[in-house]
C-alpha cells in the first residue's frame, strides 16, 4: 500500500512539474508578448504625439498666415484710406487754387474799376488846373483894370479937384460893379475919361448936389449888397492873402497920397475895400458871393517845390527797386530801405513816390525809382536792408535787386537779391555787388525810360526788366563769384514740399554763408517736388574757398511741410570744382535743420550717381550691398541707417546715398541694394554691423536677410549673416561679421 502511494504521488509530483514548466512557459511568453504590446503601445503614442506636433505646427501656421493676411488686409486698407485722404486733399487744394483764382479774379476786376476811377479823378484834376488857370488869368486882367482904375482915379482927382473925390470914386465903383455884373467893357473908364476931356462944363454938371452925392451912394451900396460884394462886417477888413502892389491897403495909401486930396469918408472907404470883395469869375460864369484868396493852391506850391531839380544837388540819388515776377510778387507794405556806408553806419533815406507807379509801387515785374536827397556825399556803399510792415494787400513781397545811383558822379551800387522774399518784420539784408562801373542790374533802363511803362503788361514784356529779374551771369563782369546750387528731392510719396526753404553752407573758416535761393532754373514756379532737381544761381561777393559741411530747413508753410531730400551738390562756375552733400533722402521737418558734412570733392557732376569717387584720389571706395528678405511685406520705404565697427571699436556711419540696381525704390522684397561709398581713409577690419530706420513711409518693418561690404581697392569681403531678423523703429539690429 506504501508502495501504490507512493507511487502514485511520485506520477502527480511529476505531472505537477510537467504542469508548472507548462506553466512557466506560458508565463514567459505572455511576458514576452506583455513587452512586445507595450512597445507597440510606446510606438503608437509616439507617432501619436508626433502627429499632434505636426497639427499643432501646422495649426500655428495657418494661425501665422492668417495674421499676416490680416495685416496686408489692414495695410491695403490703410492705403486705401490715404489714398481716398490724398485725393480730398489733391481736390480741397484745386478748390482752394479755384477759389484763389475767383479771388484774384475778383481783385483784379477792382484794381480795374479803381485804375479807372483814378484815371476819371485824373480827368477831374486836369479840368480843375485848367479852371484855376483861367481864374488865374482873370485874376491878372482884374488886377490889371484895378491899376487902370488907380490911374484913372489920379488923373479925375488932379482935374476935378479934392470937392468932388468922393463923387467920382463912388461913380466909379458903381460902374466898374455893373461893369463884372454884366461882363461889358467898364462905362465908368469911358464916362469919367469924357469928363476929363471937358473941364470947362458948368460946375453944376461937374458937382452934384448933396442930396444927390448921398442917393448916389446909397445906390451904389445897396447894389453891393444885394449882390452879396459888401458886409458891413468885414467892409474895413483886409484879406491877409491879397496884400501885394495892388492890394486894399496899397490903394488907401494912393488915395492919401494923392495930390490934393483929403482922407476918404465912409464911402470912400467902401469903394477902396471892394476892391478886396471882388468876386472872381470862374470858367462857368458863377461868381463866388466870398472874397477870393489870390494865391496859387497848395497843390501847386507842392508840385513847384517838387519839381526843384535835384540835379543840381552833388548829394542826389535814385535808388531803383525791382520787384520780381512770381505770383503774389508784389506788396502794398510800406517799405523802409537803409543803406550802410563804408564807415558802417546806416542811412535811411525817405524814398517817397516811385517816379513810374506812383500810386501803386512794387507790383509783380515792375522797377519803382525814387530820387532821394541826402545833406552830403554818403561815399561808397556797403550793404542793404529792406523791410516792411507787413500791411495791405500781398504783405509779403519777392524782391529781385536794387540799384544806387549818384546822379552827380554816375558811380553805381549793385544789391543782387535773388529774389528772396521779403517778409513782415524779417528784414532782407544784401552786400553790395559791384561798384564802379556796374551800368546795369540786369540792362534795365531805371531812371531814364521809368516814365515809359504805362501799363503792367507792356512793363512786364520789357526785356531789361526780365533781365534785372533774372540776374545773368553778373559774375562775368567781376562783380563776384558764381555758384550753381542743385537739390535734389526725394521720390518717396509726399517727398516735395511747398515750404521757403533756407540754405546755409559752412565755409573752412567754419563760417557760414547763407546764399539767397531765389528761382528754380528748372522749376520756377513750383519747385522742391517729387523726384526733381532743383538748380539755383547765386552770387557771393568773393570766392567761399573749400565747402564742409551743408545746413538745410525750411518754415513748414504750404502744402507737404516735411521735404526729403536726396543730395545736395554745390559748384563753383568759375573753377568748376564741386562739393557733394549726400542726405540719403532724410525728412527735413519745420524748425528742425538737417546738417550734412561735405562728402566728395574736385570733379563731382552728378549727387545722385556717385560714380567712383575714389578714383580721383578722394580717399578708399566700399561697396555695401543689403539683401533683403523675400517674406511677405519684408520691404521698406524707411530711411535706412547704417554703421560699421572697426577694429578698434569705433563706428563709422557713411552716407549711402542711392541703390545702384533700384535707385528710386530700394529695400523691395527679395532685392540687393549696392551702395558705392568714400571713406576718407581706409578703414581697416570690420567687425560688426549696426543697422536702423526711422519707420517712415509704407511698410515700416524691413527684414534683412545679409550684408555684404567690400573694399573695392584690395578686394576683400565681410559678410554680415542677419537670418532674415526684422529691424523695427527705434531698435537697431547689431550683426558680427561672419569668418
Amino acid at each position: 500500500m506504501d508502495m501504490v502511494f507512493s507511487t502514485v504521488i511520485d506520477l502527480e509530483e511529476r505531472r505537477l512539474d510537467k504542469v508548472r514548466r507548462t506553466f512557466r512557459k506560458e508565463t514567459e511568453e505572455l511576458k514576452k508578448q506583455s513587452e512586445s504590446l507595450q512597445r507597440e503601445r510606446e510606438a503608437l503614442q509616439s507617432k501619436l504625439r508626433d502627429v499632434e506636433r505636426d497639427e499643432q505646427r501646422q495649426r500655428e501656421e495657418r494661425r501665422e498666415a492668417h495674421d499676416e493676411l490680416r495685416k496686408e488686409r489692414r495695410r491695403l486698407e490703410d492705403r486705401e484710406k490715404r489714398l481716398h485722404r490724398d485725393k480730398e486733399q489733391e481736390s480741397e487744394r484745386e478748390q482752394h487754387v479755384k477759389e484763389d483764382l475767383k479771388t484774384i479774379k475778383e481783385d483784379m476786376t477792382d484794381v480795374k474799376s479803381t485804375i479807372s476811377k483814378l484815371l476819371a479823378f485824373m480827368d477831374t484834376i486836369s479840368e480843375i488846373q485848367g479852371t484855376v488857370s483861367a481864374c488865374r488869368e482873370q485874376i491878372v486882367e482884374v488886377q490889371q483894370e484895378i491899376k487902370l482904375v488907380k490911374s484913372q482915379q489920379r488923373e479925375v482927382a488932379d482935374a476935378l479937384g479934392p470937392q468932388t473925390t468922393t463923387q467920382i470914386v463912388t461913380s466909379m465903383a458903381s460902374a466898374f460893379a455893373a461893369a463884372l455884373r454884366d461882363g461889358t467893357p467898364h462905362p465908368a473908364t469911358s464916362e469919367e475919361s469924357t469928363r476929363v476931356e471937358d473941364p470947362e462944363k458948368d460946375e453944376d454938371d461937374t458937382q452934384p448936389s448933396t442930396q444927390n452925392e448921398e442917393d448916389n451912394e446909397a445906390t451904389v451900396k445897396e447894389d453891393w449888397e444885394f449882390e452879396g460884394y459888401f458886409d458891413k462886417s468885414e467892409s474895413n477888413q483886409a484879406d491877409p492873402e491879397l496884400e501885394d502892389s495892388t492890394g486894399p491897403e496899397q490903394a488907401d495909401e494912393n488915395l492919401k497920397n494923392a495930390p490934393g486930396e483929403e482922407p476918404a469918408e465912409a464911402p470912400g472907404e467902401s469903394s477902396a475895400n471892394l476892391v478886396a470883395t471882388t468876386p472872381i469869375q470862374g470858367g462857368d460864369g458863377d461868381s463866388s458871393d466870398q472874397p477870393q484868396a489870390m494865391t496859387r493852391p497848395e497843390e501847386e506850391r507842392i508840385k513847384l517845390d517838387e519839381t526843384t531839380s535835384v540835379e543840381e544837388n552833388s548829394s542826389a540819388y535814385s535808388i531803383a527797386v525791382i520787384t520780381g515776377e512770381s505770383m503774389g510778387a508784389g506788396t502794398d507794405a510800406t517799405v523802409k530801405l537803409e543803406l550802410r556806408r563804408a564807415s558802417g553806419e546806416w542811412w535811411a533815406p525817405a524814398l517817397g513816390k516811385s517816379t513810374e507807379n506812383p500810386s501803386n509801387p512794387f507790383e509783380n515785374g515792375k522797377t519803382d525809382t525814387f530820387e532821394v536827397i541826402s545833406p552830403t556825399d554818403v561815399g561808397e556803399l556797403t550793404a542793404v536792408r529792406v523791410s516792411h510792415d507787413g500791411k495791405g494787400w500781398g504783405g509779403d513781397w519777392q524782391l529781385a535787386s536794387i540799384v544806387v545811383r549818384n546822379k552827380a558822379s554816375g558811380k553805381e551800387w549793385v544789391f543782387p537779391c535773388n529774389k528772396a522774399w521779403v517778409k513782415k518784420n524779417e528784414p532782407l539784408e544784401v552786400e553790395v555787388q559791384g561798384g564802379q562801373g556796374v551800368e546795369e542790374a540786369a540792362k534795365q533802363p531805371l531812371v531814364e525810360e521809368a516814365a515809359k511803362q504805362p501799363l503792367v503788361e507792356e512793363a512786364a514784356m520789357q526785356p531789361s526788366l526780365e533781365e534785372a529779374a533774372k540776374q545773368p551771369s553778373l559774375e562775368a563782369a567781376g562783380a563776384g563769384v558764381g555758384y550753381s546750387i542743385a537739390l535734389i528731392t526725394g521720390e518717396s510719396m509726399g517727398a516735395g514740399t511747398d515750404a521757403t526753404v533756407k540754405l546755409e553752407l559752412r565755409r573752412a573758416s567754419g563760417e557760414w554763408w547763407a546764399p539767397a535761393l531765389g528761382k528754380s532754373t528748372e522749376n520756377p514756379s513750383n519747385p522742391f517736388e517729387n523726384g526733381k532737381t532743383d538748380t539755383f544761381e547765386v552770387i557771393s561777393p568773393t570766392d567761399v574757398g573749400e565747402l564742409t559741411a551743408v545746413r538745410v530747413s525750411h518754415d513748414g508753410k504750404g502744402w507737404g511741410g516735411d521735404w526729403q531730400l536726396a543730395s545736395i551738390v554745390v559748384r563753383n562756375k568759375a573753377s568748376g570744382k564741386e562739393w557733394v552733400f549726400p542726405c540719403n533722402k532724410a525728412w527735413v521737418k519745420k524748425n528742425e535743420p538737417l546738417e550734412v558734412e561735405v562728402q566728395g570733392g574736385q570733379g563731382v557732376e552728378e549727387a545722385a550717381k556717385q560714380p567712383s569717387l575714389e578714383a580721383a584720389g578722394a580717399g578708399v571706395g566700399y561697396s555695401i550691398a543689403l539683401i533683403t528678405g523675400e517674406s511677405m511685406g519684408a520691404g521698406t520705404d524707411a530711411t535706412v541707417k547704417l554703421e560699421l565697427r572697426r577694429a578698434s571699436g569705433e563706428w563709422w556711419a557713411p552716407a549711402l546715398g542711392k541703390s545702384t540696381e533700384n535707385p528710386s525704390n530700394p529695400f523691395e522684397n527679395g532685392k540687393t541694394d549696392t551702395f558705392e561709398v568714400i571713406s576718407p581713409t581706409d578703414v581697416g577690419e570690420l567687425t560688426a554691423v549696426r543697422v536702423s530706420h526711422d519707420g517712415k513711409g509704407w511698410g515700416g518693418d524691413w527684414q534683412l536677410a545679409s550684408i555684404v561690404v567690400r573694399n573695392k581697392a584690395s578686394g576683400k569681403e565681410w559678410v554680415f549673416p542677419c537670418n532674415k531678423a526684422w529691424v523695427k523703429k527705434n531698435e537697431p539690429l547689431e550683426v558680427e561679421v561672419r569668418e
